[in-house]
């Protein structure tokens, strides 16, 4: 499981901006170069919910509030 995560992490770009968003939101982060195996983990959750909720969007919602939402989510999980 853990190579199917890395390789569709690396297959669909996300490695730079991973590390960014990681940085961004916990201080602790700031010196970190390489995603560890969670924040891939993170990142391919919050991709599977997000296919989930926009295949079913709530009426009230726009996209960005979806994704922010997610974001939050990835964030608890």
């Amino acid at each position: 499981v853990y190579g199917i995560v890395v390789s569709w992490y690396l297959r669909t770009n996300r490695w730079e901006q991973g590390v960014k968003i990681q940085r961004d939101r916990a201080p602790w982060y700031r010196s970190k170069v390489a995603p560890s195996c969670e924040d891939m983990l993170g990142s391919l959750r919050i991709e599977i919910m997000s296919q989930s909720l926009l295949a079913r969007p709530q009426p009230n919602h726009t996209l960005a509030e979806t994704r922010k939402t997610l974001l939050r989510l990835g964030m608890a999980a």
